[in-house]
């Protein structure tokens, strides 16, 4: 065996032995996957939040996507943007279509239906009456 693989655990775990060198980048590797996480998490927020299509915004769209597909993440950063514009919709939908707001949307589409009609029933009674 090579002097820098650790040997199996001899408990009878069953793992096998670890290559040093690896372990030993481990952390730091890790750390810097977090912070590319963490970037790509903040560009993906950001272009989510504009609302223009430059061709700068879909730069930073591929160069985001890319880092999650070599991640291995694409799919679940695609699910949580659907997810997070599914809530956001959610929210305004249940604002909009509130019981409340539907009655106040109607009562104050009446009274401007019944101020239009009073409106054109006096003028073509004055258009009568010369």
């Amino acid at each position: 065996a090579h002097p820098s693989l650790t040997p199996p655990n001899s408990a009878g775990g069953g793992e096998d032995g670890t290559i040093d060198v690896v372990e030993n980048l481990r952390p730091e590797a890790e750390a810097v996957a977090s912070s590319v996480r963490k970037a790509a998490a903040g560009l993906m927020d950001e272009l989510q939040s504009t609302t223009s299509g430059s061709s700068a915004s879909l730069t930073r769209l591929g160069a985001t996507l890319q880092v999650y597909f070599h991640l291995g993440e694409l799919p679940d950063a695609a699910w949580k943007s659907v997810s997070s514009a599914l809530a956001t919709t959610e929210k305004a939908s249940s604002q909009l279509f509130h019981p409340t707001a539907l009655k106040k949307m109607r009562e104050s589409a009446q009274s401007e239906a019944k101020v239009l009609a009073e409106a054109e029933s006096n003028k073509s009674k004055d258009g009568k009456n010369p």
